[in-house]
């Protein structure tokens, strides 16, 4: 199943394949959730450690042989709508973050409360070919907010076909490239965390938490994505 959020995924993947052996980037989800249930959310796919890269590897060529700079295609093939999501009641502020010259990408909104977060996570993450829209994964109840497992999300968006790793390659080298990728993703409440998920988690501030994995161990741990965070 190929979602727009995944195809983003795919594009960086084949682009960069050579470079991100030795090279790396980050996928950031962050949070920020206050004791009303209502916050924002950010997406960003930073990539500005392979854009260096890229751009010096441009500018050693000799004008004969230099190309269109790839990565300035990923404006045009970033399937993440973001600011579709407007349309949503309860969401505001949607906009698309496509920072071509420091190779950032994504997007980020405003919700009013859980339920408009879903669904605007649910819009952005339809299949890009039969339109299916994956259930919500997110809750707020009583000042703790959490998230639950749910295939759709993590495993199909990004990997595909877990046996087949459908149009994104395969073996030891994906596994490298993959290897490569830090996934993080940051929670800030309106309160003073009182108690929270400890797998893969450190504590920032009183009113901050982070989970950190590498994009393969994602594929190879699924249940280490759920999380909860108590604040009151």
């Amino acid at each position: 199943m190929k979602s727009t959020f995944r195809s983003l995924f795919s594009v960086a993947l084949l682009l960069f394949t050579a470079v991100f052996l030795t090279s790396c980037f980050e996928v950031r989800e962050e949070f920020d959730i206050k004791s009303d249930g209502s916050g924002s959310y950010k997406f960003v796919l930073d990539m500005s450690q392979i854009g260096a890269m890229m751009k010096g590897m441009q500018e050693s060529l000799p004008d004969s042989a230099k190309q269109e700079d790839p990565t300035s295609q990923l404006g045009n093939v970033n399937g993440v709508k973001f600011e579709s999501v407007n349309e949503i009641k309860g969401i505001s502020n949607a906009v698309e973050i496509n920072d071509k010259d420091n190779y950032i990408f994504g997007g980020q909104f405003d919700f009013a409360n859980i339920e408009a977060l879903n669904k605007a996570l649910s819009l952005i993450s339809k299949d890009s070919t039969t339109g299916d829209m994956p259930p919500g994964i997110y809750s707020f109840s009583k000042g703790t907010f959490a998230r639950k497992w749910h295939e759709q999300y993590f495993v199909d968006k990004v990997f595909g076909n877990r046996d087949e790793n459908v149009g994104m390659g395969g073996g030891a080298e994906m596994e490298q490239i993959l290897s490569k990728v830090q996934y993080k993703c940051i929670i800030r409440t309106g309160g003073k965390i009182k108690k929270y998920a400890k797998n893969k988690v450190k504590m920032t501030s009183p009113t901050e938490v982070v989970y950190e994995y590498q994009l393969f161990d994602m594929k190879k741990n699924v249940e280490d994505l759920k999380f909860f965070v108590k604040f009151k």
